[in-house]
């Protein structure tokens, strides 16, 4: 299964331009939201501690402002 993006995400930081620019999408799945992240070092630090990350001054948007995981089958 392949998790299905959106055409313009907004990261957990609150960016839409740097995330945007990534290819592949960085992002992790919590709570069937998808997270997306500008650079991978943001991407460990929230797969290491979400909830830490969540409470940090880093994330600017709510969980309620992410898009829920969506996936498609692989042929």
């Amino acid at each position: 299964m392949e998790l299905i993006h959106k055409e313009k995400v907004t990261a957990a930081c609150g960016c839409q331009a740097c995330v945007n620019a990534n290819d592949p999408l960085i992002c992790s799945v919590y709570r069937n939201k998808v997270v997306y992240f500008c650079t991978d070092k943001c991407k460990q630090s929230f797969d290491e501690n979400p909830e830490a990350f969540l409470k940090s001054s880093h994330f600017k948007i709510s969980l309620e402002m992410l898009d829920d995981a969506k996936y498609v089958e692989n042929e």
